[in-house]
């Protein structure tokens, strides 16, 4: 089994179990946050000395999401209380860490999934209760709701949602086993895409703008043309079995041919999206994966574990 290049504890002071369920790079690369359900805080690592930076204390007893604007200047993250008390989102300017906003949406259901504008100043939250929303960072006040999924509230969500590179697209996975593509800045629904048999819980745009991947516990990696508005292929790792679930998918930094995929089985794939093979399969644990997220430079893969609340960093450049 290859060896990750380094490994970095959630929360060093002490063991702890649980997820690493989101991770983000800050855009010039200089630091790592990731954030993990059943610990209030952001953790935060400076990358190029693999040393902890100080943590963003939250007012949730969980954290399930986190994301960076692409102009650094601010940070979000999603967290839960638990079943029966209201998610939040809370937002920091940084690089003071100032908390500016923390939003209310008045649901008792889940978790946030957040991601924010090009400049930081629009947050957008996919919500376990079925609810697609945007907000002012400034104000911390909600923008009027784009959607809500029809259904049971204890099968609905947008389990994951994501800005495109010019902040005017976003792109929302959802339990209806649809993706959705929504116009921001004139708050208008574009259309749809469907082809997962599963809730699609997670998306990632390209670099370039141009394509869009999705992943789904159906096991499968969905590619979409935003240029042609249209279904591009699907990838499948050969080896994995009926019941893998694709939990996470990122696009190279600086190569929008190569894509990583990691799963509940552990293992990461790294993806030629020419070829629609894989380039190369690493196995990071038996336990499973959460997470993963590119470093801004392309050169290395970080992906979070499902169970042992532990970051993993993957040199691919001298792989």
């Amino acid at each position: 089994m290859e060896q990750p290049a380094a490994v970095l504890p959630l929360r060093p002071d002490k063991t702890v179990e649980g997820s690493v369920d989101d991770l983000a790079f800050s855009p010039e690369g200089t630091s790592l946050a990731a954030v993990g359900y059943g610990d209030p805080a952001v953790r935060r690592w400076d990358f190029k000395t693999r040393t902890p930076l100080t943590p963003l204390t939250t007012t949730s007893n969980g954290v399930s999401s986190v994301a960076f604007s692409r102009d650094g200047t601010t940070l979000a993250v999603g967290a839960t209380n638990g079943f029966g008390s209201a998610p939040t989102a809370q937002v920091w300017r940084l690089p003071a860490g100032k908390s500016i906003a923390t939003t209310k949406p008045g649901t008792k259901q889940g978790r946030f999934s957040v991601a924010l504008s090009l400049d930081g100043k629009i947050l957008a939250t996919g919500g376990s209760d079925g609810t697609l929303r945007l907000w002012n960072t400034t104000t911390g006040k909600a923008l009027p709701t784009l959607t809500t999924l029809q259904g049971n509230w204890w099968s609905r969500c947008f389990c994951d949602v994501a800005f495109s590179p010019d902040g005017k697209t976003l792109a929302a996975g959802g339990s209806d086993k649809a993706i959705q593509m929504w116009d921001v800045v004139k708050r208008k629904f574009q259309y749809s895409w469907e082809g997962h048999t599963e809730k699609v819980s997670t998306v990632a745009f390209s670099p370039d703008g141009h394509k869009l991947a999705s992943g789904s516990p159906d096991g499968t990696v969905r590619l979409w043309d935003l240029v042609a508005g249209k279904a591009m292929f699907t990838l499948h790792d050969p080896t994995a079995g009926a019941s893998v679930s694709v939990t996470g998918v990122a696009f190279n930094s600086k190569d929008d041919n190569v894509l990583a995929s990691v799963n509940d089985h552990g293992k990461v794939l790294l993806w030629n999206l020419t070829t629609h093979k894989t380039i190369s399969t690493r196995t990071a644990n038996h336990t499973g994966l959460h997470s993963v997220a590119w470093s801004p430079d392309g050169r290395t893969l970080a992906t979070g574990d499902e169970k042992d609340a532990k970051v993993r960093l993957w040199d691919i450049a001298h792989s």
